[in-house]
């Protein structure tokens, strides 16, 4: 049927109108991409806005209650069909292989030898082979440099090193956010795992407010997204026991505001192109 209507349209025209015709069609599809591209940016980001409303209010209601000593809270189950790419294969009997309850095994190339020697109980060792691999550089693509920055700082946190796994996270983080959208996006899901460990790193180190809100950024990342919720939990109900103890009164039922999560966004950093020069050790 178009081919008929651009037939029609083309009668009586002359060669240079119907070039002009031609270049009108492609201004128009360009446009009509453009403004579909804006409105999938648009539905996306209010996606994620609602995403972390809900989970603010989830948590908000886990505060309430931990002042009021009831620990009977449950969080809501997260839907799982949709997989990172990095995580497909991943599960066994039905349920994810963790590691240390920190890292979801992947099964990666670039990462499996690693992944099995910490499975096997050597995280030092593990460790070792993940520094040689990053002096090294022998990934294929951007990407893979960072998913395995971010398995370090997995491991780093596993041996109690955790100012240096969030040395390492910080790195994967700022190198995101300094990207045009669409590398952003591509990198999405490597980040919010970076978010998950982020935040485990904060509860170990009891800066359970900082904890709260990088557990949010990963509550959309499969697999570790119940988890994320679980976590969470604990950290309302310690961050509530030291407002308490601040506060002098236990029995306290006050809320003291909570940090914006904006204030923990990550600052754009000028870095390199390749994340694998990048030494912090």
């Amino acid at each position: 049927m178009f081919p008929k209507l651009s037939s029609y349209l083309r009668r009586g025209r002359s060669p240079k109108e119907g070039e002009k015709f031609e270049d009108w069609k492609v201004e128009l599809l360009a446009t009509a991409n453009a403004n579909l591209a804006l409105q999938l940016k648009r539905a996306d980001q209010k996606i994620t806005n609602l995403t972390a409303r809900l989970a603010e209010s989830d948590l908000l209601l886990a505060h309430a209650q931990a002042r009021m000593g009831d620990s009977t809270y449950t969080a809501l189950q997260q839907d799982e069909n949709l997989m990172p790419g990095f995580l497909k294969g991943s599960k066994e009997a039905g349920r994810f292989k963790w590691i240390d309850d920190i890292w979801i095994y992947t099964g990666q190339d670039y990462l499996r030898n690693a992944e099995e020697i910490w499975r096997n109980g050597d995280a030092e060792s593990a460790c070792s082979i993940l520094e040689s691999a990053l002096t090294a550089s022998p990934f294929q693509s951007v990407a893979e440099g960072l998913h395995c920055r971010v398995f370090l700082a997995a491991i780093l946190h596993a041996i109690g090193k955790y100012d240096e796994s969030l040395s390492q996270l910080d790195f994967v983080m700022n190198f995101a956010s300094s990207r045009n959208e669409v590398q952003r996006f591509r990198y999405r899901d490597i980040v919010n795992t970076a978010y998950f460990i982020e935040a485990m790193d904060f509860m170990a180190l009891e800066r359970f407010e900082r904890a709260y809100w990088s557990f949010s950024r990963s509550l959309q990342l499969p697999g570790y997204g119940e988890k994320a919720r679980e976590y969470q939990i604990k950290a309302i109900e310690e961050f509530t026991r030291q407002q308490a103890a601040d506060d002098g009164a236990s029995d306290s039922l006050s809320l003291r505001p909570v940090i914006s999560l904006d204030e923990y966004l990550p600052i754009p950093a000028d870095v390199d192109d390749d994340p694998c020069q990048y030494r912090t050790w």
